[in-house]
């Protein structure tokens, strides 16, 4: 439990850009964690991200990271039941090493990624689906793509009007903000509008979610 609490830290860090606190919480939970276990998938994944979001060490040395997590899933000890971090699998391992190349600036690696790992997402988690397209859009936006920016971003849109999740929100504004500079491209311009007349309050800062 003790080390599924510091995980968890240490991924809201992650997600506060807080690369300090997120590495040392992820460290921590992997001291404790069990060797073959997905929660030491899962604590790897979240040093991974602290790393990426510091700057720090090489690009190698992430994909080194998630390479071992990814071989912890495929050597797991079955002989052990364990209730944390049942969620960690393939496409979520896949999903925090998107994350992790957007952050590098691999931009094109990144949506594909993303495309790929939501095909594994079950189709029971809305809101993990609505947060990881928009992360998708945002990656095709800093790619160049606007136009499929614009249309993975009204797939998590939907999702977001559909569940009220300010996750999803906070994702969508930040790729608003990212395509204002192609407001012209119709694609990105329908976007644009949905999004002011489907969620303003969220769009505003004002979500009460």
């Amino acid at each position: 439990m003790t080390a599924y609490i510091l995980a968890r830290k240490s991924q809201l860090a992650g997600d506060m850009r807080d690369s300090a606190n997120a590495l040392d919480h992820a460290e921590a939970a992997l001291e404790l964690v069990p060797p073959r276990s997905r929660l030491k998938a899962a604590a790897a994944a979240y040093a991974a991200y602290a790393h990426a979001l510091a700057g720090e060490p090489s690009y190698d040395a992430v994909i080194r990271i998630h390479d071992e997590a990814r071989a912890t899933l495929a050597d797991l000890d079955t002989t052990r039941e364990s209730p944390w971090a049942v969620w960690m699998n393939d496409a979520y391992l896949s999903v925090e090493r998107a994350r992790c190349l957007s952050l590098l600036g691999r931009h094109n690696d990144a949506a594909a990624i993303f495309q790929e790992a939501i095909k594994g997402v079950p189709q029971v988690f809305r809101r993990d689906r609505g947060v990881y397209l928009a992360r998708e859009a945002l990656a095709h936006a800093n790619a160049g793509e606007p136009d499929q920016a614009a249309k993975v971003g009204t797939a998590a849109l939907w999702i977001a009007a559909e569940t009220e999740s300010s996750r999803i929100v906070h994702e969508l504004a930040h790729l608003d903000a990212r395509l204002a500079r192609w407001k012209r491209v119709p694609e990105v311009a329908e976007f644009r509008d949905h999004l002011t007349t489907t969620l303003p309050r969220e769009k505003d800062g004002r979500s009460t979610t």
